[in-house]
C-alpha cells in the first residue's frame, strides 16, 4: 500500500476504535481528521445535530435535510445562512421554490450597489462562521 501509493476505502486505523476512519479535510494545519464528520444547524446560538457518520460525507447534499429538521423543530422556515459548499445550483432552486431566503454569493453580473452589498455580506458571514466554528471546539469538549 505504501509503495504503490494506493487509497484503501474504509481502512481501520485503530483496533479499539474500528468504526474510525481517516478524513482528508484538505486544511492548512490538519490534512486528515479522525472521528466523526457532522451536519449541524444552530438556531440562536443553540446547535442541533442534523447528521453524523464516521465516513466522510459532501454537506451541500444535506441542506434539504437540515431544512426539513428545522422545520420539525421551529415549524417556518424563511432564512439560512450557510457556507459557500451549500450553494449548488439544486440547492438554490430549492430555496427559490420554497421562499427561502439565503446567504449564498449572487450568481451573474454585479449590480450598482454590489460593492456595498459584498462588504455588509461578508461581514455578517464572518460573524456567523465564527459563532458556528466556535461552537464546534465548545461541543467537542468531554
Amino acid at each position: 500500500m505504501v509503495q504503490t501509493k494506493s487509497s484503501v476505502p474504509g481502512r481501520i486505523v485503530s483496533i479499539a476504535k474500528d468504526y474510525v476512519h481517516p478524513i482528508v479535510r484538505g486544511k492548512e494545519v490538519k490534512k486528515v481528521e479522525f472521528g466523526t464528520k457532522v451536519n449541524m444547524i444552530q438556531v440562536d446560538g443553540i446547535n442541533f445535530i442534523e447528521y453524523l457518520d464516521f465516513d466522510p460525507f459532501n454537506e451541500s447534499t444535506r441542506l434539504r435535510n437540515s431544512i426539513w429538521y428545522a422545520r420539525t423543530i421551529f415549524g417556518k422556515i424563511t432564512h439560512i445562512s450557510a457556507d459557500d459548499i451549500y450553494a449548488t445550483n439544486a440547492n438554490r432552486q430549492y430555496c427559490t421554490q420554497q421562499n427561502i431566503v439565503t446567504n449564498f454569493k449572487r450568481k451573474g453580473r454585479a449590480g450598482k450597489q454590489e460593492e456595498h452589498r459584498q462588504i455588509i455580506a461578508r461581514e455578517l458571514r464572518k460573524e456567523l462562521a465564527t459563532h458556528m466554528e466556535g461552537s464546534f471546539g465548545t461541543d467537542k469538549q468531554p
